[in-house]
């Protein structure tokens, strides 16, 4: 399991943090996340997923105890490695990038408990990726609907840490889906 060794110490601390913080922002509260996600990216040149990791900034607002709103821009990170074809040429590996992804999400709380709060997403995602292999590139482009569900965890009133999972996009031949843990802070 790859997922587990790339966030064991994040997990582990949440466990290990002290308590008292509630467990969600409050009413009219903004919050700034900073997020490292692995992504899950298949495009039509390759034959198989990719997956390369990016950073992704979040800025949200809580109208309710409830429901808020979070918009995101991906930047562009780590590359990963797929077998595909490049504009009909040989199959070979080429190396799969996030070039953009921003998106406009509406956020619904599905449960909290004491420092922990589930939350559920959906909204709509823009994003295009590339691929490169020896003299050969392709870039592809997509828009659709995305939903996402994820844990909060509050250590202190004005921090969180967070865990989520980001079906962003399947439209085509373009699939984008995110495993994502990130710091948010009250702004």
């Amino acid at each position: 399991m790859a997922w587990w060794r790339r966030f064991r110490a994040p997990l582990l601390a949440l466990v290990l943090a002290p308590g008292g913080a509630a467990a969600s922002w409050e009413p009219g509260a903004t919050h700034l996340t900073l997020q490292y996600a692995g992504l899950d990216y298949a495009l039509g040149a390759t034959s198989e997923s990719a997956r390369p990791s990016a950073t992704v900034v979040r800025v949200g607002h809580q109208f309710s105890d409830r429901f808020g709103v979070q918009g995101r821009l991906g930047l562009r990170g780590g590359g990963g490695d797929a077998a595909g074809a490049v504009d009909g040429g040989d199959e070979e590996t080429l190396t799969v990038r996030l070039d953009r992804l921003a998106g406009l999400y509406a956020s619904a709380r599905i449960g909290r408990w004491d420092r922990v709060s589930a939350y559920a997403l959906a909204g709509y995602t823009d994003a295009r990726a590339g691929a490169a292999g020896g003299q050969a590139t392709a870039s592809e482009a997509a828009r659709g609907p995305s939903v996402g569900v994820g844990l909060d965890y509050a250590f202190d009133p004005d921090y969180r840490v967070n865990l989520e999972y980001m079906h962003y996009i399947d439209r085509g031949e373009v699939r984008l889906s995110a495993l994502g843990i990130g710091f948010s802070i009250r702004l």
